[in-house]
């Protein structure tokens, strides 16, 4: 019976200095800040602007945006009319940065004559939506406007 007591009372004095340890915040919090970073994912995605639409390929690392293929649809800013399609690819690709990144293009062919474009993005905390914002510089000003986009399945 003895015994048993001893073992009982050795049981809530562990257990006591136990709470007391944890209680005083002694316990290292194990969250590293990759625990928090979102997972994008990687592949095509395809979105929608006031121009018409695009999609991108993000790498498999998701690190990187590697190419994208636009499509307007009888869109006019200025000068600059455009129906038809323009694609281009960057490697490594375009740099995916605390899921942000920046995309710059020359729609124009004329190398005399600059025509950019600049997609502008952040994937959303779950990963599964993007969005973001366009510039495209013409002979009148700026033309900007807003887009969308999801993971596309191929």
């Amino acid at each position: 019976m003895k015994q048993s007591r001893k073992s009982i009372i050795l049981t809530c004095l562990v257990y006591t200095l136990l709470l007391s340890y944890c209680n005083n915040d002694n316990i290292t919090n194990t969250t590293t800040e990759d625990d928090n970073t979102k997972v994008i994912q990687p592949g095509k995605w395809s979105a929608t602007a006031f121009f018409g639409e695009f999609d991108f390929w993000v790498n498999t690392e998701s690190t990187h945006i590697t190419r994208i293929f636009i499509i307007f649809f009888n869109f006019q800013c200025g000068e600059f009319k455009s129906s038809g399609s323009f694609s281009a690819q960057n490697d490594p690709g375009w740099p995916i940065t605390d899921g942000h990144f920046e995309i710059g293009l020359d729609l124009n062919p004329d190398p005399s004559f600059v025509r950019p474009l600049t997609i502008l993005g952040t994937f959303k905390v779950d990963s599964i939506e993007a969005n973001g914002k366009w510039d495209l510089i013409t002979d009148i000003g700026t033309c900007s406007g807003v887009w969308e986009a999801v993971p596309s399945v191929e």
